[in-house]
This record gives C-alpha cells, structure tokens and sequence, in this order.
C-alpha cells in the first residue's frame, strides 16, 4: 500500500479487468491499513488447508462461474472439476469485475436453484 489506493485499485483492474465507476470508488474509500493487515493475516497462517483437500469434501450444490476473459477462469474450471455437485459456467466475453454483475448469469442462477432445491 505504499503508493495508496489508486495503485491498489491499478493493480486489481490490471488483474481482474475495468472495475465500475461506483466500485472503483468503494474501493478507493476502504481503508488500506485494513487490507494490508488482512492480507498479512492471510499469509502468515501456517496450517492452511490446500483446495485439493477440501474441495472434493463439499457435499452441497455449487454454481461456479467465471467470465472468459477472467485471470482466475482456469483456477475457476479445475476447482469446479474437484467439487461432487458443482456445475460450471464460463459467460464470454466477461471479465472478474463485470461478470459478477452480469444479467446472463441469471438462467444459469434460476436453472442451478431449481435443479439444487
């Protein structure tokens, strides 16, 4: 946090694609002493469990979604595979940031409830 939030938000859009006018701006009101210390908290834990141990043990019904466009989309994909009950959606053309605001998901969310209930 060295150079302030609007390095912090450059870095996010570089990975996660363009955040929205009215994201960009919560982002840029948080605090960054709050998310320095988040982080810290998140890399200093010594007994953290991988994915690959945790992800087949889900026994529950799961929607997973990334835009194609999105950094995390092949993280996204192999972590789907790994979970029993998941179902994966890829939306084209999205990106991290639009995709989770994305009116397309909508079929896939109604489809996914009415198969899940």
């Amino acid at each position: 946090m060295a150079h302030g939030m609007p390095a912090y938000v450059a870095g996010m859009e570089k990975m996660l694609g363009p955040l929205a006018p009215a994201e960009k701006a919560l982002v840029l009101a948080d605090d960054p002493l709050a998310l320095l210390a988040a982080a810290k908290a998140i890399t200093s834990l010594t007994v953290w469990p991988g994915a690959e141990a945790i992800l087949p043990t889900i026994a529950v019904p799961c929607l997973i979604y990334a835009g194609e466009a999105d950094a995390l989309l092949v993280g996204a994909a192999e972590g789907a595979r790994h979970v029993p009950l998941a179902t994966f959606v890829t939306l084209p053309g999205g990106d991290h940031a639009g995709t989770q605001k994305d009116d397309r998901i909508l079929p896939y969310i109604r489809r996914f409830l009415k198969v899940a209930d």
